[in-house]
C-alpha cells in the first residue's frame, strides 16, 4: 500500500468516526514502524464567525507487519 493509497484510508476512517473537519493527515513509513499524525483545527462559532483556537494534534507508531 502506497502512503497516498494509506492517507486516503486514514482520511475516509475519520471522516465517517471522528467527525471532524479540515484534517491533516500524515502518515510516515521508517521501517519497521509506520506513525500516521492527524491534525485539525478547532474553531468555535461566535455569531456566523468561526474562530480558530488551536490545532489539535495526534499520532500513533505502531510495528509494520506484513500480513497474508
Amino acid at each position: 500500500v502506497h502512503v497516498l493509497e494509506d492517507e486516503i484510508i486514514v482520511r475516509a476512517f475519520v471522516g465517517e468516526h471522528l467527525h471532524l473537519r479540515d484534517v491533516e493527515v500524515r502518515v510516515d513509513r521508517s521501517p519497521p514502524f509506520i506513525t500516521v499524525t492527524l491534525s485539525s483545527p478547532y474553531e468555535v462559532r461566535l455569531w456566523f464567525v468561526g474562530v480558530r483556537l488551536f490545532t489539535m494534534t495526534a499520532s500513533a507508531t505502531m510495528y509494520e507487519e506484513a500480513v497474508g
